[in-house]
């Protein structure tokens, strides 16, 4: 077993090279470090040293080699778009040659984070990253025909957002006995004193597999569903469920009196909608903060998705008239938005804060604040009083929407 890491030294200017240790069995029981970054030669005089890293190690069968991917930086060009991803070629894993052009450049974007590289029985061949820098935050997807690409961006996709910003530097592996299919692992960043951090949880596996056009579409990994929320753990609500509104807005739980778990698996299919705008409300008080899912309606299949948290800050003159100075996350009010086609079941999970929505072939992921379980208390953001917080529940904006084959189902483990 091998194992390629990165090396990163203060002492010179955060420079990083890649290191490498090996140990003499599969399992990996014992690793040896090399003494020193791994041996490079060619012309490295176009890519910069301090971003050098996340290298993603292959085996090309057409060119009888391996390689590597790394994360770096061009040395010219525009500081905020310089990022781009170098191949290093090797025939044994030691002795490693850089090629003097860059493998892959979008001149959009900062550094392109933990690469991968794959193919799939359609022989389309796919480039994952991740980018925390816009446009398009979070991990991204790129399709060529051909291993040295070129790489186009997926259209009517999201610009290959997976999911969002906060599922974040996923990796994966085919899925045992299925070659056209990936199971994908990301992690979930977690806020330290109402700071994003490097750090969190890790999110469900996801399985992703190619449409007819090409494009990865993401659900849910079954196998995690039924572990966690297993048989038995079913609440009591009803199956079908439907609101409507005219010339308002209005919201409703979906409990009829049975109380929601604040760890649980909501799941539903959208029969009919004629309406402004629909969705879910997540812990929300009744002064309506909270978090909300809104489906916009394109057509009769398309919807716009989005993850948005309520209420939105307000410019600065109407702050100061009803001193509401509202937080402005770096994820701004809208947290994600994707353009899908509503068609099959939605799945929303919430774990331990962690909430994870997977509809349209699309996914969204964020860290709701706190914890807050239903029917506990918390500061409403306009009159200072306590306010009773509803887990669960849907809304309409003039309009109507019908919810069948609803589910929640507990957390079991």
């Amino acid at each position: 077993m091998h194992i390629f890491y990165t090396g990163y030294n203060l002492s010179q200017d955060g420079k990083q090279v890649i290191l490498h240790a090996r140990s003499k069995d599969k399992k990996g029981t014992q690793f040896t470090k090399s003494p020193s970054a791994i041996r490079i030669t060619g012309d490295m005089s176009r890519f910069e040293d301090i971003d050098f890293r996340d290298a993603h190690v292959s085996w090309q069968e057409s060119e009888k080699s391996y390689w590597m991917l790394v994360a770096t930086r061009l040395r010219t060009g525009s500081f905020w778009t310089r990022g781009c991803l170098a191949l290093l070629t090797s025939p044994d894993l030691d002795a490693w040659t850089i090629d003097p052009e860059p493998f892959y450049a979008p001149n959009d974007m900062f550094c392109p984070e933990c690469p991968e590289i794959f193919s799939l029985p359609n022989g389309k061949w796919y480039l994952v990253y991740s980018r925390f820098h816009a446009p398009d935050a979070g991990t991204v997807y790129r399709i060529a025909d051909s291993p040295r690409g070129p790489f186009r961006t997926p259209r009517a996709s999201s610009g290959g957002r997976f999911d969002a910003r906060r599922w974040y530097a996923a990796k994966s592996c085919q899925k045992a006995g299925d070659s056209s299919k990936r199971i994908y692992f990301g992690w979930i960043a977690d806020k330290l004193d109402g700071q994003w951090s490097w750090g969190g949880d890790m999110g469900m596996p996801r399985e992703v597999s190619a449409d007819e056009g090409g494009q990865l579409v993401v659900r849910p990994c079954s196998e995690y569903l039924e572990a966690t929320f297993g048989p038995g753990s079913e609440v009591s609500i009803p199956s079908t469920i439907s609101i409507g509104s005219v010339g308002e807005t209005r919201s409703q739980s979906i409990s009829a009196g049975e109380t929601i778990p604040n760890e649980y698996c909501f799941e539903f299919s959208i029969a009919s909608y004629d309406a402004s705008s629909f969705g879910v409300l997540f812990r929300t008080s009744k002064n309506m903060d909270g978090h909300r899912l809104r489906f916009i309606p394109a057509n009769s299949e398309l919807c716009e998705v989005v993850l948005a948290r309520y209420p939105a800050p307000l410019d600065d003159f109407w702050a100061d008239q009803y001193k509401m100075h509202l937080p402005r996350e770096v994820d701004g009010p809208e947290i994600a938005r994707h353009l899908v086609n509503i068609r099959g079941n939605v799945v929303i999970t919430i774990t331990s804060n962690v909430l994870e929505i997977f509809v349209g072939g699309k996914s969204v992921s964020h860290r709701l604040p706190g914890g807050v379980a239903a029917h506990e208390t918390t500061p409403s953001a306009t009159d200072g009083e306590e306010q009773e917080t509803q887990e669960v529940g849907i809304f309409v904006e003039d309009g109507h929407v019908e919810l069948t084959d609803v589910h929640v189902r507990r957390r079991t483990s």
